[in-house]
């Protein structure tokens, strides 16, 4: 059996080699993906940082460096989604590692929604959590979303899938 991790570490590379503008767009859509998964009082607030985020990258309109402060500053950043938001805006600066930050947030979060049956002494194997369907789904996301970035780029069409 291949390491179900193994095409996590090809995400990095891939998300690596796009051009500025579709790193910024994966970006955005990982942490538009989360904060769409979530419900909580801070949702609208997010949302509303994600849409100064998308007409950054899209429209080159507004200069995100207060928000990435204000953010900078919250004391749930390390929440996964206020996490991945606060990494894609920074990656809709131009950050390459901050997009990769915001995939990863992506990543973290569908490893916490692994059902554990048993109480456990200790820790899974990475490679054995890594294969459960939750993450398995969200690595076959982001691949899907790379293989449209690479093949178009960050066409309006895929930007309005991806914000939807």
């Amino acid at each position: 059996m291949s390491n179900p991790l193994t095409p996590w570490k090809a995400i990095r590379d891939r998300l690596l080699a796009l051009p500025e503008a579709s790193r910024a767009v994966f970006a955005l859509a990982c942490a538009e993906r989360l904060v769409a998964h979530t419900t909580s009082e801070r949702t609208p607030g997010l949302r509303a940082a994600l849409t100064l985020g998308w007409s950054a990258v899209l429209a080159g309109q507004g200069d995100l460096a207060e928000l990435c402060r204000e953010f900078d500053t919250r004391p749930d950043l390390n929440d996964d989604e206020v996490a991945a938001v606060a990494y894609a805006l920074r990656a809709a600066g131009g950050s390459p590692d901050d997009a990769w930050w915001a995939a990863s947030r992506g990543m973290d979060a569908a490893f916490e929604h692994i059902a554990h049956s048993e109480v456990v002494n200790g820790f899974r194997a990475l490679d054995v959590d890594a294969a459960e369907p939750v993450v398995q789904a969200e690595m076959q996301w982001q691949q899907a979303v790379l293989d449209q970035l690479e093949q178009t780029g960050p066409t309006e069409e895929l930007v309005s899938r991806l914000r939807s």
